[in-house]
């Protein structure tokens, strides 16, 4: 069994998930320290699930666990950025690479230590590293085995600090065998003195102050007509040799692209990998003053031939500016592009980014002094420009835009033409010929204190983070000092002192350059660059050192402010681009319409609420606009006569679309929508689009229907027939005619309030027909004969209906004969059969008398019996008299023939017969019969045609199509009900009879259960296609139609042909409670939303989320905020905001963590705490339908 290593003992390996620091989240896994060394043994590097912390580079190494002996293979590792002092508190950027033959990729780990304990703060910079314990190692397999980080030194002097690291260049195959392992250790102390790092030989003087790229490179010219380039070592990288002296300070653009003058009247761009040109740009004399580098890529330089320069990064010239006198000083770039800098005749140049001249100062004239400006200028955030001059004044002036103005001067004793810097609290520096180093009041133009240091000619001093200033001077006899002076003015050392640390070989007019780990450069007339280790970096100030920053651009920083929105096209925002170091940005957000402003954030952080907003930059910085989808109130209502679903009266987003519907009521038609924002104002059904606080209003109109009001015979009723609304009480009255009263009303409806009052009441809801119904009066028939004779009537009866024909036969008795009769109403009087019309009570008596001696009686009769409505001519007539009958017959009686005797002609109704014997003649009468004709209108038929006799009842019948309903009969007889299919007609005339059909209407009526509507009902006609659809309410959802005359459904929105009456009810179901309601959420674009701390996902309607790293998961948010989480994956998970921010998910069904690596190069995977195993995560694993119950 392999020993168990103690935690001292851990050693590095790959793909590392981080410690934890959230156990008291929920119950604490289970961690046996050194256990990943005893399981995996040998695989430890190449496969180990956690580095160990251990041993790399002390008294042991990794070799314990990986075969081999450290430091044996064809790689090395290294370390860079540390500087030999350490300042208490200082953070340094720092790099380790690890080189050699490796399989799998390259690990490392490294702690920084003061005696047996760790000493400082690490901090991961690059991916793929971590911090643990106070160690710094790799977390996943490096392909390229370098990794940045940061090391900030402990706040007080701990002593000497020494690093140890350890790298690994992995083997072949699964196991350790064939690793390789490189160590080192590296000391510093804290800053007492400075300390010589390094110093490199040039073949000339050096005039040229030194540039340090990012990389580390210093760049000087020498007298040796050669730019050189060394590496962070001192070692030589490689050099460029132009046509004369380099005392041009070189410049280093953003790229990289170092640019220098020279002594041969040129400017050269030069490739920093090789030192290859270029290009160059020729001036008409020699270029000693550095260029500029502006923010744009733009050169700006001057020259010894009166011209100043603007070129661009292809050496093209863009313009030239007219000086007038040689120019020496290296210009200075403005925030606001303005170009600095001076003459050699002591005027002072400010030039507008195109080339115009912006204004021009003129320093004074002093006697038995040369006025040229040298001194390269120093500019602060005020817009205060700083320079010295040969006439031995320290100036300030401000730029007013059209002019500058003096804030003050003061006067040394010597010239002044080394360039000022600045310090952290409001103080300038300069030093003079007369020997002295000044702290100005850059406010008042006051000492603040000076102090003698020795001759200074050209060289700039510098100015650390902790405000000590340092500065080169040559105090005589060969003796060149290299001076620190503390923020008071009081001197911290210099290297000519007390056992100094080394010595400089000669003058320096070189300006100093201090990079930001303490190192401070400047080149010498011993022909030599300095490195002096002095612990600090340079200052945070306005303008700490020559030409500001370490590449010598001379131009505040160029810092890229960039904006974007989020959501996407949720707004704009003015105010990105490039602006320098201290410039004030204002960024302004105009919100899309719907949205509103939130506020701006960077890097998940919210910077401000103001809009707009404004800040100095400071870095490069990527800003978001946020904006909020804003809300609006929006209302919906029904005037009077239907319905709308208020449950959509409700905010609702920006955008939204928002089906509404209107229901009328029964006898309403739906008449108009007013509102803005609705699709079509004229449908029922339609769509709101909200785009502020809105509201729906849902008019409706009565529907008219028509009221046809008829009479039956035997009176009449009011002009009530007419178009009436929906819901209409219309007055109707039956009037009877003299004889007749009223019976009773018929209707094709069911609205007649009162159906046997005369005078009543309809309500209109619907087409309706109506009929007032009269019956005849009875009245009494008083009918006697007188003597002689006897009497009878047909009908029988004594009481008859007004209007009636009774008919009235008289038969007189053996010797007597018909004489007539008396009363009112006859037809005919004189007839022995006769009509009486009913009028009124009627008393009617028959004469009769003896027949003479010598006279034949002429008797009349009808066959058949009461077939004649009058026989006229009977009676007692002398012999051979010449008498006129005639016969009538009652309706449906045709005449036919008299029998019984000889008349004059016997087919004829009025004839003569010569009366010469007692006769008895007949009129014969034959019944007729009555063509009925039955027809149908358009949707339906009719049965009942034929051939009837009068008086005949006949039935007829009416039958519908499909779709269709009857409506009423008409024609030229009296039918029993109007309004009946199958009703009946009395047959007394040929007729035409015809039934009217319509098309049949259907009510749909719709019902809601649970929180939704339903849009659709109302009235239709037969085989209309209706639209149901059903709309669920925020937080519902629709699950199924149901209902008479309809198959159940599922979908939302259903078509239908009408063939009946409908009855139908959309039912919803309240929905599960949605992620992005219960956490703080934004929705970025059709149901993604994102969230500060669990990022993106999908909602879906029934509750379950797609999450952008997770795939499909089912939430249930917690009281407290945090998450429990179906997932087809990994089952119950538990998520909070803390532990999700660092990867850290609880797994229900392992009761312990998982880490998530969802940026690996292999794909997402998980690490189990409870395996100490990694496996791929897939997201988009199917979601199985068990799962879906969840």
């Amino acid at each position: 069994m392999r020993e168990v290593l103690p935690k001292t003992h851990f050693c590095p390996s790959f793909d590392n998930p981080p410690r934890f620091r959230f156990m008291h989240l929920m119950p604490a896994p289970r961690i046996i320290p050194g256990l990943v060394c005893l399981v995996l043994g040998g695989a430890l590097w190449g496969n180990s699930s956690g580095p160990p912390d251990g041993q790399h580079g002390e008294a042991q190494n990794c070799t314990s666990c990986h075969s081999g002996t450290a430091n044996s293979g064809d790689g090395a590792i290294s370390l860079t950025g540390l500087p030999s002092r350490y300042v208490p508190g200082q953070t340094y950027n720092l790099s380790i690479a690890v080189s050699g033959t490796q399989d799998r990729g390259y690990g490392f780990q490294l702690i920084a230590k003061a005696g047996s304990s760790a000493s400082g703060t690490l901090g991961a910079v690059s991916a793929g590293m971590s911090i643990s314990n106070g160690y710094a190692e790799q977390s996943t397999p490096s392909s390229t085995g370098t990794w940045d980080f940061q090391w900030t030194a402990p706040s007080t002097d701990e002593g000497p600090v020494t690093f140890y690291a350890s790298g690994l260049a992995t083997g072949g195959g699964t196991g350790t065998g064939g690793d390789q392992v490189y160590t080192l250790s590296q000391s510093l102390v804290a800053p007492t003195d400075p300390v010589l790092e390094w110093n490199a030989s040039t073949g000339g003087v050096v005039y040229s102050s030194p540039a340090v790229a990012t990389d580390g490179t210093v760049y000087v010219g020498s007298n040796d007509n050669k730019l050189h380039a060394f590496n962070p070592d001192g070692t030589t990288k490689w050099t460029f040799t132009a046509g004369n002296w380099i005392d041009s300070t070189p410049a280093i653009a953003a790229d990289g692209t170092v640019y220098v003058g020279s002594w041969d009247n040129k400017v050269y761009a030069l490739n920093p990998s090789d030192g290859s040109k270029l290009w160059d740009f020729n001036t008409s004399s020699s270029v000693i003053a550095g260029p500029a580098v502006g923010s744009d890529g733009r050169i700006y330089v001057g020259s010894k031939d009166y011209f100043f320069y603007a070129l661009n990064s292809s050496g093209a010239k863009l313009w030239e500016y007219f000086a007038g006198q040689p120019i020496s000083s290296s210009a200075a770039i403005g925030r606001d592009g303005t170009v600095y800098f001076g003459d050699e005749n002591g005027t002072f140049h400010a030039v507008n980014p195109d080339g115009t001249e912006k204004w021009t100062y003129l320093v004074d004239d002093v006697a038995d002094t040369n006025k040229s400006i040298l001194s390269s200028p120093s500019l602060d955030l005020s817009g205060n420009v700083y320079f010295g001059s040969g006439n031995g004044y320290c100036y300030s002036i401000a730029d007013n835009e059209t002019n500058a103005s003096l804030n003050w001067k003061l006067q040394t004793g010597d010239r002044v033409d080394a360039s000022p810097v600045l310090g952290l609290s409001n103080e300038a520096f300069f030093v003079s010929r007369d020997g002295y180093l000044r702290s100005i009041d850059t406010i008042t133009g006051i000492a603040n204190w000076e102090t003698l240091i020795g001759d200074v000619f050209y060289s700039s001093p510098a100015v650390d983070s902790s405000g000590r200033v340092y500065v080169v001077a040559y105090t005589g006899g060969g003796s060149n000092h290299l001076f620190a002076f503390d923020s008071n003015g009081t001197k911290a050392w210099d290297t000519n002192g007390t056992n100094p640390p080394f010595t400089i070989g000669g003058l320096v007019d070189s300006s100093l350059a201090l990079d930001s780990n303490g190192t401070l450069y400047f080149g010498s007339y011993d022909n030599k660059l300095y490195a002096v280790g002095v612990g600090t970096g340079i200052a945070d100030s306005d303008w700490p050192q020559f030409q500001r920053d370490t590449a010598r651009t001379g131009a505040w920083p160029s810092l890229n402010v960039t904006t974007d929105a989020f959501p996407t096209a949720s707004g704009s925002s003015t105010g990105a681009g490039q602006y320098n170091q201290g410039a004030t940005v204002t960024l302004q957000a105009t919100p899309a319409t719907g949205y509103a402003f939130a506020n701006w954030s960077s890097g998940g952080s919210v910077l401000s609420s103001a809009n707009p907003y404004e800040f100095n930059a400071s870095s490069d910085l990527s800003v978001t606009a946020n904006f909020t989808l804003q809300s609006y109130a929006f209302t919906i209502s029904a005037n009077s006569g239907g319905t709308v679903p208020t449950g959509l009266s409700q905010s609702y987003s920006h955008g939204s679309v928002v089906a509404i519907s209107a229901t009328p009521s029964t006898g309403y038609a739906f008449s108009s929508w007013s509102g803005a924002g609705i699709t079509d104002l004229n449908a029922k059904d339609t769509n709101v689009t909200i785009t502020g606080i809105q509201s729906a209003v849902a008019s409706f109109v009565p529907i008219n229907y028509v009221l046809t009001a008829t009479a039956g015979s035997g009176g009449s009723v009011n002009s009530a027939s007419g178009a009436y609304p929906y819901d209409t009480n219309v007055s109707i009255v039956a009037t009877p005619d003299s004889g007749y009263a009223f019976a009773s009303w018929t209707q094709s409806g069911s609205g007649i309030s009162s159906p046997s009052s005369a005078s009543t009441t309809v309500r209109i809801d619907g087409n309706q027909s109506v009929q007032a119904n009269f019956s005849p009066l009875s009245y009494d028939l008083n009918l006697t004969a007188g003597a002689g004779g006897t009497v009878s009537n047909a009908p029988a009866g004594t009481s008859h209906s007004f209007g009636s024909q009774v008919t009235l036969v008289a038969t007189p008795d053996s010797g007597y004969y018909f004489t007539g009769w008396t009363g009112s109403g006859l037809a005919d009087s004189n007839a022995s059969t006769t009509t009486l019309t009913i009028s009124g009570d009627h008393s009617v008596q028959a004469g009769f008398a003896q027949i003479p001696v010598g006279s034949f009686v002429l008797q009349l009769a009808a066959n058949p019996g009461n077939s004649a409505s009058g026989l006229s001519g009977g009676g007692a007539y002398p012999a051979n008299q010449v008498v006129q009958i005639s016969a009538t017959p009652i309706a449906g009686y045709v005449f036919q023939n008299w029998t019984g005797g000889t008349v004059a002609d016997a087919n004829a109704s009025t004839t003569t017969v010569t009366v010469s014997q007692d006769l008895n003649l007949t009129a014969n009468f034959q019944g007729v019969s009555h063509l009925l004709t039955v027809s149908a209108g358009a949707g339906g038929s009719a049965t009942g045609s034929g051939s009837f006799a009068h008086g005949a009842t006949a039935q007829i019948s009416a039958s519908p199509a499909s779709g269709y309903s009857f409506v009423k009969w008409d024609g030229n007889l009296t039918f029993a009900n109007p309004f009946a299919a199958t009703t009946s007609v009395t047959v007394t005339q040929d007729a035409n009879l015809s039934a009217t059909f319509a098309v049949s209407s259907y009510v749909v009526t719709t019902n809601v259960s649970g929180q939704g509507f339903a849009s659709g009902a109302g009235t239709y006609q037969h085989g209309s296609q209706v639209t149901l659809t059903a709309s669920a309410l925020t937080g519902n959802a629709f699950s199924g139609w149901s209902g008479s005359g309809i198959s159940e459904s599922n979908a939302s929105s259903i078509t239908l042909t009408l063939t009946q009456d409908l009855n139908v009810t959309a039912t919803f179901v309240q929905l599960p409670n949605k992620l992005n309601d219960s956490i703080s959420a934004t929705e970025a674009i059709a149901s993604w939303y994102v969230s500060n701390w669990l990022g993106y996902f999908y909602q879906a309607d029934n509750g379950w989320c797609y999450h952008f790293n997770l795939g499909w998961i089912y939430p249930q948010p917690q009281s407290d905020g945090s998450l429990w989480i179906w997932s087809p994956q990994l089952e119950w998970i538990w998520l909070e905001q803390g532990t999700f921010s660092n990867a850290f998910i609880w797994s229900g069904d392992d009761n312990n963590w998982l880490y998530f690596d969802f940026s690996s190069a292999t794909g997402p995977r998980i690490y189990k705490y409870l395996t100490g195993a990694w496996s791929a995560f897939d997201r988009d694993k199917a979601i199985d339908p068990l799962d879906s119950v969840f």
